[in-house]
């Protein structure tokens, strides 16, 4: 029956969430497992990038042919960009007649249902199941949609805090490399120098510029500039 269909979905999804390397990983992953064991005809898992406020097609899949993943729109347009916004599931029998429906694919879908991924109380991702019948989705379909947003809110939060720990270990090993470079240095122009084309090669950073405040004439200087894809401006007062 279809509680069991949805038992076993969830517990898939589980089994594919347990180790993800990436978000975007997290989200292929359990969108694909959604869509080989049920029948829905329009999937589509996006990525939300606030930085860039938008919103990115991790897996998008129409009637079993795969269509614009990697498309890129504004986080909060569409009928998917009014569940982002509000962080709440939305259901909707008859999508068409919503103002701001739009649909990519080859011929619109009649039922949505969206389910946003909320992590710290943002949404980081909103899962986007369709079908061209009106009125196809219920409360089971809201309720596993809802089960597994919650197993990928949690996978996100764990990749999120490898991610974190990653880099907080890579600024405490750049920062200890750093220091053991700087008591070779005979002055502290020099010193910041060498600093700087560290932190530039080291950290992996596309620029990096050491500026350094001259009191007595009340001047910046440019000490060193890595990297940028200009005319270097060491030595610019």
């Amino acid at each position: 029956d279809r509680r069991a269909t949805r038992l076993n979905v969830v517990a898939e999804v589980a089994r594919v969430l347990r180790s993800p390397e990436t978000v975007d990983q997290a989200l292929h992953d359990a969108a694909q497992a959604i869509s080989r064991y049920t029948g829905y005809s329009g999937l589509t898992a996006w990525l939300v990038e606030p930085a860039r406020g938008e919103r990115r097609a991790v897996f998008a899949r129409d009637r079993g042919t795969d269509v614009y993943v990697g498309l890129r729109v504004p986080s909060g347009a569409g009928i998917p960009g009014a569940a982002i916004t509000s962080g709440k599931v939305l259901r909707l029998g008859r999508a068409g007649d919503h103002p701001a429906f739009s649909w990519p694919g080859r011929d619109p879908n009649n039922s949505v249902l969206i389910a946003p991924v909320m992590v710290k109380g943002a949404c980081a991702a909103a899962l986007v199941i369709a079908d061209e019948h009106p009125n196809w989705f219920d409360t089971d379909d809201e309720e596993l949609v809802k089960a597994i947003s919650d197993h990928l809110a949690a996978a996100i939060r764990a990749v999120q805090l490898r991610e974190e720990s990653s880099r907080q270990a890579h600024r405490l090993s750049l920062a200890a490399e750093i220091a053991a470079l700087l008591p070779a240095e005979d002055t502290p122009e020099s010193a910041i120098r060498v600093a700087a084309q560290a932190v530039h090669e080291r950290g992996h950073y596309d620029a990096v510029m050491a500026i350094t405040v001259l009191e007595e004439s009340d001047e910046q200087l440019v000490v060193a500039d890595f990297g940028a894809s200009r005319e270097t401006f060491s030595g610019l007062r």
